[in-house]
């Protein structure tokens, strides 16, 4: 019974400790979206010509 209780403990552990790394931008009500394409780039989390498409998208061009 012991036993049990460690390993449900270690898998909450480590689900926790995972979902840590995760974080959700700050998308405030005044965001627009190609404000939001431009921190997405300045973070780092797509390439210049990945942002050129998207802003292409989202300006209807």
């Amino acid at each position: 019974m012991l036993i049990f209780i460690v390993i449900i403990g270690y898998i909450i552990y480590v689900s926790v400790k995972d979902n840590q790394g995760i974080q959700i931008p700050n998308r405030s009500q005044d965001s627009t979206p190609l404000e939001l394409l431009k921190t997405i780039l300045v973070n780092g989390e797509i390439s210049e010509e990945e942002y050129l498409k998207r802003k292409q998208i989202i300006q209807g061009k």
